[in-house]
């Protein structure tokens, strides 16, 4: 599983029909890294439209595949793959405005609709978090935290049925 390939792709009617393949090394992902893997492989067949060519998904997929099997940072490089998926989709999440279009303030708390946005609610999370995750600071406490919920909302309500893959690292942690 998730071994590099190279090859010829072309389109013949409907259905592109592959020509020559090589493969790469394996990358030998196994445990958490498996797991995210076919994490972010469910997203990408659940969400994305089909036949959609996605250059920037496809180069940050590559990265993270290798980056997973070096035991990298699983967890950032994980949601900025969710970002980078919901905004390619169209329903990415803008962390510096409401879904009013009012700027998100330090010190005023927020949750996230899906489908909406972001909106005041004195139950939600510190603008800060999110002005902090808009920055790409996730060393930050909390933020990490608060990315994978407010992703999760987002990436809940882009698709038609629950993410599988999920349970899977549920079970491991």
């Amino acid at each position: 599983m998730h071994q590099p390939c190279c090859g010829e792709w072309p389109a013949l009617g409907d259905l592109p029909r592959l020509r020559t393949c090589e493969a790469s090394t394996p990358l030998g992902l196994s445990g958490e890294a498996l797991v995210c893997a076919l994490y972010m492989d469910e997203l990408l067949t659940t969400i994305l439209p089909l036949y959609d060519p996605s250059d920037e998904l496809f180069d940050l997929y590559s990265t993270i595949l290798t980056t997973l099997s070096d035991n990298e940072r699983v967890d950032v490089w994980l949601r900025m793959f969710e970002q980078c998926l919901l905004s390619h989709c169209g329903q990415g999440i803008h962390w510096t405005q409401t879904a009013h279009g009012a700027p998100v303030i330090a010190g005023t708390y927020y949750l996230f609709c899906g489908g909406e946005g972001l909106i005041e609610d004195p139950d939600g999370w510190d603008g800060e978090i999110l002005l902090a995750i808009a920055d790409g600071e996730f060393t930050r406490p909390g933020t990490l935290s608060v990315a994978r919920q407010v992703l999760r909302i987002a990436i809940d309500y882009a698709v038609s049925r629950p993410i599988i893959s999920r349970e899977l690292l549920i079970h491991r942690s």
